[in-house]
């Protein structure tokens, strides 16, 4: 859904009650929880960056995931602003993109919090309702690998356009999402050098 104007609350309260009962807008529900993604159909996406070593920066940046720091992109806007890393919750990203908004609402499938004599993972994947403007999953996962004693985020996903407007315009599409991913690799990476 796209507007010219940033929607308010209200309106965005009125999208999320509409969409609360509403299925996944594509099939593969929960794929990219291993980092699985399907054969054919969707674009993938992915981005990684190492953003130190420890298990302290691990637990740093993890802490930051949960205050959706990873989302602390300028042109993107959470409703709610700080929404439950919860299986079931509903969420809406907003994306300025220079004359319009657009207004993509999306389910928590999955949460990753683990812990082993191998390492930590913590994240969470979302997938698409009916009003997004693509279909597909993305993954969001951080991990300290205790061999490497390495912190790496990691954003995998697969989409399709889910509407006229994105499929005419796809090529510009994936060039938004994967500024978005970098952007979003960044904005977590500077939370920990600024606390």
């Amino acid at each position: 859904m796209f507007c010219l104007h940033k929607p308010s609350p209200t309106v965005l309260d009125n999208i999320l009650q509409a969409q609360a009962s509403l299925s996944p807008s594509y099939p593969n529900v929960g794929l990219t929880r291993n980092g699985n993604l399907p054969a054919t159909g969707y674009h993938v996406h992915k981005a990684e960056r190492c953003l130190g070593r420890g298990v302290e920066s691990f637990e740093r940046a993890a802490s930051a995931m949960r205050d959706w720091r990873n989302f602390a992109v300028s042109y993107i806007s959470l409703y709610p602003p700080a929404p439950s890393i919860a299986e079931g919750t509903d969420l809406v990203v907003c994306a300025h993109h220079v004359v319009m908004w657009s207004i993509n609402v999306c389910r928590i499938m999955y949460v990753i919090d683990e812990s082993d004599s191998k390492g930590k993972r913590f994240g969470f994947g979302y997938g698409t309702l009916p009003v997004y403007s693509e279909q597909g999953e993305e993954r969001f996962l951080l991990s300290w690998n205790a061999d490497s004693d390495q912190v790496t985020y990691e954003i995998t996903a697969f989409s399709r356009p889910n509407s006229l407007l994105v499929r005419l315009g796809w090529p510009l599409a994936i060039l938004i999402q994967n500024q978005f991913r970098l952007d979003s690799v960044a904005a977590l990476s500077s939370s920990l050098t600024t606390g």
